[in-house]
């Protein structure tokens, strides 16, 4: 009985950490995107002033035409100050990081997601998850740039459930269905009375 309520919370316990993984990756793929849509307007914009300089000096070869002096003298400095400020914000490390993280954190959950769906998982591989499972996002959390705003999910110890009387429990997980973005799984126990649902965050592949 001990055993079977140790187990439960294990996976409670899994869950709401991959839940928190869940909202870092979907943090750090947002500020990803947004950078590099940032990061492709500003090289256009340079790009685009770098032309209109060119184009401009050449036509201020022509006599009289001061108009185009300063057409080019606007487009370097707009170039300059862009190119000054990307370098200034290191933006192409930002959004390397930010892309790396996001794909470790994928990673991790799509690994860890995918080994709570195996039958017969005893408490020491859930302990093995656990302490594997943390000490990987550690790693991924030490080289991570934070992210602004981002709330992760609480992580609160699960409350322990009734036990059945019977004894006879071993874990079995039978099936699992998509239900939008949580994935429910039902585990079942061998005296054929008792059937837990648990939800578990869905992996965006």
């Amino acid at each position: 009985m001990r055993t079977r309520s140790n187990k439960y919370i294990k996976v409670q316990m899994l869950q709401s950490i991959l839940k928190d993984v869940l909202v870092r990756k979907t943090a750090h793929y947002s500020r990803y995107a947004s950078l590099k849509k940032w990061s492709g307007c500003l090289k256009a914009t340079i790009t685009g002033s770098n032309a209109i300089s060119v184009c401009s000096l050449v036509v201020s070869l022509v006599p009289d035409s001061p108009t185009s002096v300063i057409i080019a003298l606007v487009a370097t400095s707009t170039s300059a100050i862009i190119s000054a400020v990307i370098t200034a914000y290191e933006l192409e490390n930002k959004i390397h990081s930010h892309k790396t993280s996001y794909l470790q954190y994928q990673d991790v959950q799509r690994d860890m997601w995918a080994r709570l769906y195996r039958n017969g998982l005893s408490s020491d591989d859930l302990d093995g998850m656990l302490a594997e499972l943390n000490a990987r996002l550690g790693l991924v959390d030490d080289s991570s740039l934070p992210v602004p705003n981002m709330v992760t999910a609480p992580q609160s110890m699960p409350v322990p459930i009734s036990p059945p009387k019977d004894t006879n429990t071993e874990r079995l997980v039978s099936q699992s269905m998509s239900s939008q973005n949580n994935t429910v799984i039902d585990v079942c126990i061998d005296d054929g009375h008792h059937t837990d649902k648990i939800l578990l965050p869905e992996v965006i592949i």
